[in-house]
């Protein structure tokens, strides 16, 4: 039960921080603020992997971070719907989109790893 309840109020202040970068970007197109939570979720999300590499914590915790505050802030479905919306408008926009979504998620969460191996102490150099 203790899991279920911190992955619920994970996933409610993920959320509630998705809507307050959609609400700082102000009047922009909003596919800029998908791209941006996608991009920074999957960095944090990557960081906190990194760290939990050398130091699992407890399931409750890692559940609450990794499923729901990530989970929570990140969206492939506004991802989705951005895309198509695109598609209909700028087919080489929507494309780029796509890619660079890919490209820098996962390029963050590369980084955001290896930055969670180093702090660890597991990404240094014997």
């Amino acid at each position: 039960m203790r899991i279920i309840i911190a992955v619920a109020l994970g996933g409610a202040l993920g959320s509630v921080l998705r809507y307050a970068v959609l609400v700082a970007l102000g009047p922009v197109d909003i596919a800029l603020a998908t791209l941006t939570v996608n991009v920074v979720g999957s960095l944090l999300l990557g960081y906190l992997t990194g760290m939990w590499m050398s130091r699992e914590p407890s399931p409750w915790l890692r559940a609450g971070l990794g499923t729901g505050l990530c989970g929570g802030f990140t969206t492939m479905s506004t991802f989705a719907l951005d895309t198509i919306a695109l598609v209909e408008t700028n087919v080489t926009l929507a494309a780029a989109y796509i890619g660079g979504t890919f490209i820098l998620s996962i390029g963050s969460c590369f980084i955001g790893l290896a930055l969670g191996l180093w702090q660890s102490g597991k990404g240094e150099s014997k």
